[in-house]
C-alpha cells in the first residue's frame, strides 16, 4: 500500500495536469491499485515457497520483505535506463534501498495487526477496501468504446460491386513534404499514380486537418477541433453531423470499410469513425497504460521487455492492417481501408516501452506558447530541444 501511495505521488508528478478529474484520480487509484494486488500475488508466493522449503511459519514477515523487495527490483531496473551519473546513480540506489527495509517492516506490522483480527472483521476490511478502489477506479477510467474502437457505418458489404476498385487512404502525422518524397514507399506510389505538388491545409494540426480530408469541406463546415475549453485540452467540437464523410458515402455504396489510426484526438469521440463498420486507434491502448506507467511490472517490462507493451509505431499498425485483411476483408467485396502513422510526430525516436500518448507533447503547448519543445529518447541518448516560435 505504501508502495503504491508513493507510485501514486510520482505519477502525478510526472504527468502533466489534463484538466480532467478523472484522469487525476486515475493517476491516484491506478498505481495504488497495481501495487496492492502485485505485492499480495508476489508476496503470498513467496510466503509459501517459504513455507514449503520449511524455513519456518513466519509468512508475513517474509510476504512484506518479498513484496518490498520486488517494488525496489523495479525502481533500479527502470532506473538502469537513464542516463545518470555514478553519483546519482548510488544515492539514488541507497535511498530505494532504505525505502525497501521500511515498507517491509511496516508491511509485516501492517500484516500482523490484520492476523490478530477476527476472520469476519478481516473479510469486511478487505470488503470495503476493495469497494473504495474498484468504484473509483470504474470512474474515473478514460478507456471508453469510443476510444479504443468505435465505427457507426454499415457491415452489410454484401451488396457492393464485385468490379468496384479497392480504396486505401494513408496519412502520416507531421510528415514534411520535403521528406515524404524521397521515401522510396512515397516515390513507387508517385510513379503508379497522379502526384500533386501544391496543397494547403485547413488547420495545422491533427483534428481539424483530418477531418476536412475525410469530409472535402472545410473547418468553418465540419467544425471539428475547436476549442471548448482553456484547461482542458482535450475538451475539443466533433465532426459536425451535418457533414458527409467518405466512408459514410463509401459504406453507402457497399464498399466494407476500416480503419487503423493512431493520434488521440482521431476516435470515435470526435466523429471521425462516422462511416465506418469497424475503427481501431492503436493510441489509446498505451494511453489507457500511460497512467500505469509507474507501477513494478510496467518499469520492469519496460526495462527487460519492452515490446510487450502496447505501442502506436508503423510496424504494429501494419501488423494491425494485414491482420485486418486477411481475417476479416470478404472476397469480391470492395473495401475502404483508413491507415494513420504517427512516427513523425514527437517526441522522436523508438517509443517502444514508453507512454505512447501524445498528451505529454501537446500540453506543453497549453500554457505557454514560447517555449522550447521537448523531445526524449533522442539519437544517442540524452534528450534535445528546438525552438519551436
Amino acid at each position: 500500500m505504501v508502495a503504491g501511495v508513493i507510485d501514486a505521488l510520482v505519477t502525478l508528478a510526472r504527468s502533466p495536469d489534463p484538466g480532467l478529474v478523472t484522469y487525476r484520480l486515475g493517476y491516484i487509484i491506478g498505481p495504488w491499485w497495481v501495487e496492492v494486488i502485485c505485492a499480495a500475488v508476489f508476496g503470498t508466493t513467496a510466503a509459501n515457497l517459504w513455507k514449503r522449503l520449511g524455513n519456518g511459519t513466519n509468512g508475513a514477515g517474509v510476504s512484506a520483505a518479498a513484496a518490498g523487495a520486488l517494488w525496489g527490483a523495479g525502481l533500479l531496473t527502470d532506473m538502469g535506463r537513464a542516463d545518470r551519473t555514478v553519483a546519482a546513480t548510488s544515492v539514488m540506489s541507497i535511498g530505494i534501498a532504505l525505502a525497501v527495509i521500511a515498507i517491509a517492516r511496516l508491511g509485516y506490522h501492517a500484516a500482523a495487526r490484520l492476523l490478530a483480527l477476527r476472520k469476519r472483521h478481516q473479510q469486511l476490511l478487505w470488503a470495503l477496501g476493495s469497494l473504495c478502489v474498484v468504484v473509483p477506479s470504474l470512474a474515473s477510467s478514460p478507456a471508453t468504446r469510443d476510444s479504443f474502437g468505435a465505427g457507426s457505418g454499415r457491415c452489410d458489404a454484401a451488396a457492393g460491386r464485385a468490379d468496384a476498385p479497392n480504396i486505401i487512404l494513408i496519412t502520416v502525422d507531421s510528415l514534411r513534404a520535403d521528406a515524404g518524397t524521397e521515401m522510396n514507399s512515397y516515390r513507387l506510389l508517385a510513379e503508379r499514380g497522379v502526384e500533386f505538388r501544391q496543397h494547403i491545409t485547413n488547420a495545422p494540426w491533427t483534428l481539424p486537418s483530418v477531418a476536412s480530408l475525410l469530409t472535402g469541406q472545410a473547418l468553418g463546415v465540419h467544425a471539428a477541433g475547436e476549442s471548448l475549453s482553456s484547461r482542458v485540452l482535450i475538451a475539443r467540437t466533433s465532426l459536425s453531423r451535418n457533414v458527409e464523410t467518405i466512408a459514410e458515402a463509401l459504406s453507402r455504396e457497399g464498399y466494407q470499410t476500416h480503419a487503423v489510426v493512431t493520434n488521440p484526438f482521431l476516435t470515435g469521440r470526435y466523429g471521425v469513425d462516422r462511416g465506418f463498420c469497424t475503427f481501431d486507434n492503436v493510441t489509446m491502448k498505451g494511453e489507457a497504460l500511460r497512467g500505469l506507467s509507474q507501477t513494478t511490472p510496467v518499469r520492469i517490462a519496460r526495462a527487460l521487455a519492452p515490446r510487450l507493451l502496447p505501442s502506436d509505431r508503423a510496424d504494429v499498425v501494419r501488423r494491425d492492417v494485414e491482420r485486418w485483411l486477411m481475417n476479416h476483408a470478404v472476397a469480391g467485396t470492395p473495401f475502404f481501408l483508413w491507415i494513420h502513422f504517427l512516427d513523425p510526430h514527437a517526441p522522436y525516436g523508438d517509443r517502444d516501452g514508453e507512454p505512447t500518448s501524445l498528451t505529454l507533447d501537446l500540453l506543453a503547448f497549453q500554457d505557454r506558447m514560447d517555449v522550447e519543445e521537448p523531445y526524449f529518447a533522442a539519437p544517442g541518448g540524452g534528450s534535445q530541444a528546438r525552438d519551436v516560435r
